[in-house]
């Protein structure tokens, strides 16, 4: 369960690096692994 909900933020993450070039991605990935 837990791996699933990693690679939904992962998802979305992804969607943001797209908006935001970068910043954001990196932020969002490390609170992925906190999960």
């Amino acid at each position: 369960m837990q791996r699933i909900m990693q690679i939904i933020c992962l998802i979305f993450s992804g969607g943001w690096a797209d908006l935001s070039k970068g910043q954001t991605f990196q932020i969002v990935y490390m609170e992925c692994y906190t999960l």
